[in-house]
């Protein structure tokens, strides 16, 4: 996709990262 390889590692990782903090999000606001 890039010329940099890592670079879709750290999207990857970004992605991750995303996800949890939705669903961190949504657990506190439950609360």
């Amino acid at each position: 996709m890039s010329q940099y390889p890592f670079m879709d590692e750290v999207q990857e990782q970004l992605k991750e990262l995303t996800y949890q903090f939705r669903l961190f999000r949504l657990c506190t606001q439950a609360n």
